[in-house]
């Protein structure tokens, strides 16, 4: 495997939001009892379109899942070719294991898409903006991870993200180093954030996720992760419970899912997993991958 080197200017916003999404799924497990809470969960997420025809393989119940977390900037019912993601996450549950297994896939990941009726290299990313949440998760289980079955496919968008953090009453994290960008000079989004540790509400939460310039793929998928225990570390049960109808409010106006988690039958599924899971050591898992050089001729 190999890996593009990171292009900078002149790219569009992007927006860093799997960190949270695992955690808010445990919340609204955590919140959710009984048939009718299903049902209302279910009728929240169909807010928002499911994604039909989605390449999911639906897991019996008990067993252990793997689950596509994306964070993107794609709102429901616009052309997946105006859309982006940055943020990638497999996310493991297992009922026999001590630990929620997180991988984060590199956006600049080199795989062969179709594009102009061949398939040609391009970076993973673009099979969100070319297919949408579809052609990427056949993209990774087709050439990233041959033999991977992903169970089901959640996809946040960046309005979520902000939302879901406030709602949380935002996020105390350990800012290593100072975060500083001015849009006027790079047409990048703009951050200011001092080093230490901090409460951390909506927009600087999204800019510290997904803050990228002067940081390769792989140290802001190992930020997004640090994000993603300090959230699962500050906000126990009761906290869950008591914001449940606002959290699953949120989550069902901003995110997009397969078919089978508009169902009773799916929700309850995994939520009965993710339950079990919930109090199980999050673990990062390392992307086997070797970063390239650049090419200084841009062609690669």
């Amino acid at each position: 495997m190999s890996l593009f080197p990171t292009t900078r200017r002149g790219a569009a916003l992007r927006y860093g939001l799997g960190a949270l999404i695992v955690v808010v799924f445990t919340a609204a497990t955590t919140a959710v009892a009984g048939l009718l809470q299903f049902r209302q969960f279910s009728k929240e997420l169909d807010q928002t379109p499911s994604l039909r025809h989605a390449a999911v393989t639906i897991a019996n119940p008990g067993n252990p899942q793997t689950l596509l977390l994306i964070g993107s900037d794609h709102r429901a019912g616009e052309p997946w070719s105006h859309a982006n993601t940055d943020t990638m996450m497999l996310v493991r549950l297992d009922p026999m294991s001590l630990t929620i297994n997180v991988l984060s896939v590199p956006r600049d990941l080199q795989v062969n898409l179709p594009q102009g009726g061949a398939a040609a290299p391009a970076r993973l990313n673009s099979a969100y903006s070319i297919g949408g949440p579809n052609l990427l998760v056949h993209t990774l289980q087709q050439q990233v991870f041959p033999g991977l079955h992903v169970n089901h496919i959640i996809d946040v968008n960046f309005g979520g993200f902000t939302s879901l953090v406030n709602s949380l009453g935002c996020v105390y994290v350990d800012v290593d180093h100072l975060y500083y960008n001015n849009t006027a000079v790079t047409n990048y989004s703009s951050i200011n954030i001092e080093p230490g540790y901090q409460k951390l509400c909506g927009s600087d939460a999204l800019a510290f996720v997904r803050f990228r310039h002067t940081d390769t793929d792989i140290v802001r998928n190992a930020r997004q992760q640090d994000f993603l225990r300090w959230v699962k570390d500050q906000f126990g049960t009761a906290s869950l419970i008591a914001n449940r109808n606002r959290l699953l409010g949120v989550f069902g106006a901003h995110t997009q899912t397969d078919a089978d988690l508009h169902s009773v039958d799916g929700l309850i599924n995994l939520f009965n997993l993710v339950a079990f899971s919930a109090g199980h050591t999050v673990k990062q898992i390392p992307f086997p991958a070797a970063i390239q050089p650049c090419d200084p001729t841009g062609k690669s």
